[in-house]
């Protein structure tokens, strides 16, 4: 009994520690919606191409922000792994953004997925790459998430799956 008490204390300490740190790290998540590959985007936008060299380049991924609005997309990467390419046509961008994704020959398809603000406007796009899934075991081999910040800044926090990592260490 008192091994499954001290469990509990222990459980909860640390789930309480989670919930401090997740407070003081500050920041709302925003959320993304799928959208149809043949989708018109109009308006200017800034493309930002990122690629990571690591992984065979999986972490390639592209994001189209809404210029004029009070929010920048901004990635939480080095600086050279990124390329920020202002007020563009939405259809340019699109092109552009589709091009750089599937420029990686692993690549076989690709999604494109609206990001909403708090409140549900569109405030940008991101087009991933889908990979064929018997080469990872997945063909989505990324999490991708936006946390809006002070001052509109909405910091995009990229990162390969675990599993898909381990088939480079193994």
């Amino acid at each position: 009994m008192k091994k499954l008490s001290a469990r509990f204390i222990q459980a909860s300490a640390i789930a309480l520690m989670f919930l401090i740190s997740s407070g003081c790290a500050g920041g709302t998540f925003l959320k993304t919606e799928p959208l149809q590959p043949d989708v018109k985007i109009t308006g200017r936008y800034a493309l930002v191409l990122l690629q990571d060299k690591n992984y065979s380049a999986l972490k390639t991924i592209a994001f189209l922000d809404v210029e004029g609005n009070n929010y920048s997309l901004v990635p939480y990467a080095p600086a050279y792994e990124y390329a920020v390419t202002r007020d563009i046509s939405g259809q340019e961008a699109l092109q552009k953004a589709v091009a750089f994704v599937r420029d990686n020959p692993l690549s076989r398809s690709y999604q494109i997925s609206r990001i909403l603000d708090p409140g549900g406007t569109t405030i940008g796009y991101e087009v991933r790459p889908l990979y064929d899934p018997l080469d990872h075991g997945v063909s989505d081999v990324m999490t991708v998430s936006y946390v809006l910040r002070d001052k509109g800044i909405v910091q995009i926090h990229i990162d390969i799956l675990q599993r898909v990592r381990n088939d480079f260490t193994d």
